[in-house]
């Protein structure tokens, strides 16, 4: 019995009137949103006034920096130049001293300049608090410094501050001047001083004679608190603040009364504030949004107050790389403009409420249709596959609703699909585990067997050889030549059966043993085999090359090492009467493998009697048992499961008899990690 549809006014039957009628009542209020976008526009052209003014705050900052940083490096050039005419006395202290004390006194903007000498003195003059003093050694060489005020020619009045065993060589700018092997001018990085009631930097250079010995380092000291100083006079007129960071983002100056240092206590050192530790919170969001964007204007907000912000770098002749930021509350230059634009976004704010009503009236009826849906999907989701939803009046919804319960009856369907799937798995997985318990026995009892075989096996076998070769030797000259060749039969049989034990035990362990994956140079292993066969070799005379690079490999070292070593004794045993083994082994790169190849200079194979893929089949020999020393017909066997348990292919190719073989193999390339 079809289910009733649900009472609902005719006028609303169809969905695309009810979503098209609020469409025509927000088209009649577009106007306003012209209104809006032309607020916008202004405001956009504002913005990019306010940012062009900015731009010229910050590069007037620039040119000041350059201006007030220019002075030393001129100056140390200056000093220089004057040494090597002789005009400053290098070798007189007090000399020395008169002169660095009328310098700093025409220099007000440098807080100290001083020289230090090759064997660790130095002399000098600066200003603390508008009061001179001078610095240094008694002598040209490491020894006790003192600081002490002094009158305007430079004589020391009373001492401040002593320290024992100075050496001046030990000092940062002394070192960084002397490692600069050009003697250009070069800046320290910015410190805080002595007294902690400022930050400096230090210029310094090298004078060489010239043959390129040092003979002195000069320097010069700069208070950065003069920058600050200029930075405040400059936004008396500007609103919004200036700060200059350096490449770490340490604080150099600001135009704000906070210190870009803090001072020392009695346990803790001054030390130098981040921008983005600044006690000013508009410092620090500028700071950490220029370590997040990546051009130079961008925008932070503090405390809901938005901030646009201008970065431009500066950088100096001698070294310093540093930023000046500008940042500007957007409400100096946008206040006007954000009032007007309250004003027109509650009249849209209206417009919308109205729009909204008129929406919410329409969408009521649509609504209860949709909610029985909704309740249906809910049903389905608990698991009432054979629920069915009430087909509604709207046609869209109706063809939605009548789509739902098709949805339910193919859901209930697959429901049942999978619950027979799922006992089908259920079942396979029983017989899996079944199997792989088997498996897991099988394989402890055939560890069990191998264990059997390497021990009592092999045991017997050792005795029966032994014995033989003991009963020879009590009774030799007593046996008959046939008594004698019995009696080798048998320690030759021993021998030979010892030998096939201990080779398919071989053979069975492969892949079998938890080995490790490593990753390993071919050509290690290599060496490896032929210390194995070392013996082998020197009696055969044989020489063992590579021919082209060898790579690195992921594999079972011991595996690895079976290889090559057994590929290299089948070319030993299967060589040409009175032509020493000449054995070669090269690779070439090949998509995702590496393509080896082992080459000798043997009796070859047989064209055309199928030799080449049952040389690699267990217990397979081509020859007599007797001829080319015997063996097991094993050797080759182990290669060809070594190769395969590695992801490889192993053949061979010879061009007939008495012309040699070429073992060629694959193995995956290695994955070398990090």
């Amino acid at each position: 019995m079809p289910l009733a549809p649900l009472p609902i006014p005719r006028f609303l039957r169809s969905l695309r009137l009810a979503v098209l009628l609020p469409a025509v009542v927000l088209n009649l209020v577009a106007g306003l949103g012209v209104a809006y976008l032309a607020l916008g526009n202004a405001r956009d052209s504002v913005s990019e006034l306010s940012l062009a003014l900015h731009d010229q705050i910050a590069r007037r900052v620039a040119e000041r920096l350059d201006t007030f940083l220019s002075p030393p490096p001129q100056l140390l050039r200056s000093y220089a130049t004057l040494a090597h005419s002789q005009g400053l006395p290098l070798h007189d202290m007090a000399a020395l001293r008169r002169f660095f004390t009328a310098e700093i006194q025409n220099h007000h903007e440098l807080s100290s300049q001083y020289l230090a000498f090759p064997l660790g003195g130095m002399i000098g003059a600066g200003m603390d608090r508008e009061k001179l003093y001078v610095t240094g050694t008694d002598t040209p060489a490491a020894g006790q410094w003192r600081k002490s005020w002094a009158d305007n020619q430079g004589d020391p009045m009373e001492v401040v501050t002593t320290l024992p065993n100075f050496d001046a060589r030990l000092r940062p700018w002394f070192k960084t001047a002397i490692d600069d092997r050009d003697s250009r001018v070069v800046w320290s990085d910015v410190y805080v001083l002595f007294s902690g009631q400022d930050m400096a930097l230090t210029a310094s250079k090298a004078i060489r004679d010239d043959n390129g010995q040092v003979r002195a380092v000069i320097a010069a000291d700069i208070f950065l608190s003069h920058i600050s100083d200029f930075l405040r006079r400059l936004h008396r007129q500007q609103p919004g603040l200036t700060f200059i960071v350096d490449a770490q983002g340490l604080l150099v100056a600001s135009s704000t009364d906070e210190a870009p240092f803090q001072p020392a206590t009695a346990t803790l050192a001054a030390r130098r504030l981040a921008a983005r530790d600044a006690a000013n919170p508009v410092i620090a969001q500028a700071a950490a949004g220029l370590a997040q964007s990546t051009g130079s204007h961008f925008t932070v907000s503090e405390n809901g107050n938005r901030h646009s912000v201008t970065a431009i770098p500066f950088t100096e002749s001698h070294g310093l790389s540093w930023q000046v930021l500008v940042v500007v509350p957007e409400s100096a230059y946008l206040g006007h403009i954000q009032a007007g634009s309250r004003h027109t976004a509650l009249l849209i704010a209206a417009v919308v409420l109205v729009s909204l009503l008129l929406g919410f009236a329409l969408a009521y009826a649509a609504s209860r249709a949709i909610t029985a849906i909704s309740r249906g999907a809910r049903a389905i989701s608990d698991g009432q596959l054979s629920h069915k939803v009430p087909i509604p009046a709207l046609t869209e919804l109706a063809d939605l609703a009548t789509a739902f319960n098709g949805m339910a009856d193919k859901l209930a369907q697959a429901d049942r699909t999978q619950k027979h799937h799922i006992a089908e798995m259920s079942q396979a997985q029983s017989l899996l585990k079944r199997q792989n318990q088997a498996l897991e026995t099988s394989n402890a009892e055939l560890e069990y067997f191998a264990y059997v075989a390497s021990h009592d096996l092999r045991e017997p076998l050792r005795n029966v050889t032994a014995y033989a070769s003991l009963l020879g030797k009590r009774l030799d000259g007593r046996l008959s030549p046939e008594e004698q060749e019995f009696l080798g039969f048998i320690h030759q049989g021993g021998l030979r059966m010892d030998e096939l034990v201990r080779d398919l035990l071989d053979f069975a362990r492969i892949g079998r043993q938890g080995d490790p994956m490593a990753d390993i140079a071919m050509i290690d292993v290599l060496e490896m085999a032929k210390a194995n066969l070392r013996v082998q070799l020197e009696h055969a005379h044989a020489q063992v090359e590579t021919i082209t690079a060898l790579p690195v490999v992921s594999g079972c070292v011991r595996e690895l090492v079976s290889l090559l070593q057994n590929l290299i004794a089948n070319a030993l045993k299967y060589r040409r009467p009175d032509v020493p083994p000449h054995i070669t082994l090269s690779c070439q790169a090949e998509p995702g493998k590496w393509h080896f190849q082992v080459a000798d200079n043997g009796i070859g194979l047989v064209l055309g009697q199928g030799y080449e893929e049952r040389v690699f089949r267990l217990f397979q020999r081509l020859h007599q048992r007797d001829e080319h020393g015997g063996g097991t017909g094993v050797g080759l066997a182990i290669c060809k499961r070594v190769v395969e348990g590695h992801g490889g292919d192993i053949w061979v190719v010879s061009p007939g008899p008495n012309q040699g073989c070429v073992f060629h193999f694959t193995l995956p390339m290695a994955e070398i990690g990090d």
